[in-house]
């Protein structure tokens, strides 16, 4: 009687080479996400649409001024004025009034105040003896916050180093 010999079959993975393979894929991707920082990106988005908030109203106030040579709180008494750079309007509570005269005026769209998520972020002050508008944010992400542009206090004066200070606000003016 002839013994014939098992071929065996080695076509397949052991069970210790693939929990290698899929520990070295999880320090890979472990390490894409350290690198990505999803967290920071997500920040930057909203800066970013913050940010480009801010850059319209400034540009509807100061359009309103050019049409009107007046603000909408010089019109309209139910408008809050950003009279003290310390205490600057907060968009989505006490200056609501004036977006509206805003987006009467046709300066602003009409979805410019539904967006709270937005808007609540924005200040704005007014500078009467400069005549000047500002309208800033605090920004949530560390490239905003680093930016040069990111320079100012809460009144919107330009005395801010964002290197000595942990709030800075980024304005437009």
């Amino acid at each position: 009687m002839k013994f014939k010999a098992f071929k065996r079959n080695n076509s397949g993975f052991t069970l210790i080479e693939l929990l290698v393979v899929i520990g070295i894929l999880g320090i890979l991707a472990a390490g894409l996400l350290l690198t990505i920082d999803p967290l920071e990106k997500f920040k930057q988005g909203n800066d970013t649409n913050t940010q480009q908030s801010a850059v319209d109203l400034e540009n509807a106030l100061t359009s309103y001024y050019a049409t009107h040579s007046q603000f909408p709180w010089d019109i309209d008494s139910g408008c809050a004025a950003p009279t003290d750079p310390n205490n600057p309007a907060e968009v989505d509570t006490a200056f609501n009034s004036c977006i509206g005269d805003l987006v009467t005026a046709g300066e602003l769209k009409s979805t410019f105040q539904s967006a709270k998520n937005v808007t609540k972020n924005l200040l704005v002050t007014f500078n009467s003896t400069k005549n000047q508008v500002s309208v800033c944010f605090d920004p949530q992400s560390k490239s905003m916050s680093s930016n040069a542009g990111t320079a100012f206090t809460k009144g919107g004066d330009g005395s801010c180093d964002p290197s000595t200070s942990t709030t800075c606000y980024w304005c437009a003016q």
